[in-house]
C-alpha cells in the first residue's frame, strides 16, 4: 500500500509542457473550435500562465514558473497533468510494478500492490 501527495502542485506545474497537453487534447479531432485555433488557444493559455505577478510588500514579482496559487486555471491545468503523465506512467509500467488498484483525488494518490 502506498500513499502519496504532489507537493506543491501548482507552482510546479511546467505551463509549456501543460499547454501544450490541453491544446493537444481539446484539439485532438479539430483545426478549430468555435472560431478559435489551436494556436490561438495556446496563444491565450501561455499569457494566462505566463504573465501572472505578484505584490508582495509594495514590490511586484513576475512567477517565472508553474501556475500561481489562487489563479482560476490552476485546478484545471494540474489536474490535466497530473492525468496525461499518469496515463502514461500506467501504460508504460511494468507489469511486477504495476499497482492492483490507483486512485487518485486531486494530487493525492492511493496505490495497493500485491
Amino acid at each position: 500500500m502506498a500513499s502519496l501527495d504532489v507537493d506543491s502542485l501548482f507552482t510546479n506545474i511546467p505551463p509549456e509542457e501543460t499547454t501544450k497537453i490541453c491544446s493537444d487534447q481539446l484539439f485532438h479531432d479539430n483545426d478549430s473550435i468555435n472560431g478559435l485555433t489551436k494556436h490561438d488557444f495556446e496563444q491565450l493559455l501561455n499569457i494566462a500562465t505566463k504573465e501572472s505577478f505578484i505584490l508582495f510588500n509594495g514590490t511586484y514579482y513576475q512567477q517565472i514558473d508553474g501556475v500561481k496559487m489562487g489563479s482560476p486555471l490552476g485546478p484545471t491545468l494540474a489536474i490535466s497533468f497530473l492525468c496525461y503523465n499518469e496515463r502514461k506512467w500506467l501504460t508504460a509500467c511494468p507489469a511486477e510494478f504495476k499497482p492492483n488498484y490507483h486512485k487518485r483525488y486531486g494530487d493525492d494518490i492511493f496505490l495497493l500492490f500485491s
